[in-house]
């Protein structure tokens, strides 16, 4: 058996080659700055461009009705209202400092209703940060969420490349800015605190949703080892299960459709 070693080494000539000119029409992005830009050369680059999709009867009052019909419960009842939260929150819990150090690690993201980008909150995080820290402190001590905070913008991303119906698009809900800061810090204040030691009543143990480390991944390696009593089986990777549509192998998990 011959080998065309001319050949070969040709091949790997122009892939370096390839690579080396593509690397350099990259260089002139930055992520950081112009993320769309960026993504639009590299899809340019490896030949999948994006067409906007614009199938027929549908439009932005079609999706609006529908978003709105399966996010309502007709048989819904408002239930009597209780104190259940805790008042003794400090005004200056969250302090200047906290805020300025949570508006200068702000990365590039998409801007809500408010019209309040994330870089302009960066750039001025020294002028805003004392502001911000009173209104989420007023906000968490009073139970209180702005209307503004409220509001999003609902971005329709096809699930498919031909949808033709509603139920074919992905709605993606964009609040704005300030809203997720505040998400961001009930749940490391709140929501990990109670997870990682919760009260005697309450156990977490199964819990792996909205907690650090916790993913479908870990759930799923943990129940192939409870099935298999725990013991290593040599040469076989974790057993495969599908718990909800969710499918692993190997430590991966992939969501069923």
């Amino acid at each position: 058996m011959k080998l065309n070693v001319c050949g070969i080494f040709s091949t790997r000539r122009v892939g370096k080659e390839i690579v080396k000119f593509n690397r350099t029409r990259l260089q002139k992005f930055n992520g950081r700055v112009d993320a769309r830009d960026m993504w639009a050369a590299v899809r340019q680059l490896t030949g999948r461009q994006q067409q906007p999709v614009t199938p027929d009867g549908i439009d932005a009052d079609c999706l609006n009705k529908y978003y709105a019909d399966i996010s309502t419960d007709r048989a819904y009842v408002q239930p009597p209202a209780k104190l259940t939260a805790i008042h003794d929150w400090a005004s200056d819990r969250i302090t200047e400092h906290r805020m300025s150090r949570i508006l200068d690690s702000l990365k590039p993201t998409a801007t809500g209703l408010d019209g309040l980008p994330a870089w302009f909150m960066r750039l001025d995080a020294p002028v805003f940060s004392r502001t911000l820290a009173d209104l989420i402190n007023r906000s968490i001590s009073t139970s209180t969420v702005p209307t503004q905070w409220k509001r999003a913008r609902i971005c329709p991303v096809p699930k498919t490349s031909n949808p033709k119906h509603p139920s074919d698009f992905r709605p993606i809900s964009v609040t704005s800015v300030l809203s997720r800061i505040t998400e961001k810090i009930i749940v490391r204040d709140f929501l990990y605190p109670a997870l990682d030691s919760p009260s005697a009543t309450l156990c977490f143990t199964d819990q792996y949703a909205y907690r650090p480390s916790g993913s479908t991944t870990a759930q799923c390696d943990t129940c192939a080892g409870e099935q298999h009593g725990g013991a290593e089986i040599a040469g076989v990777d974790n057993a495969g299960v599908d718990i909800d549509g969710e499918s692993c192998r190997g430590g991966h998990c992939r969501s069923g459709q």
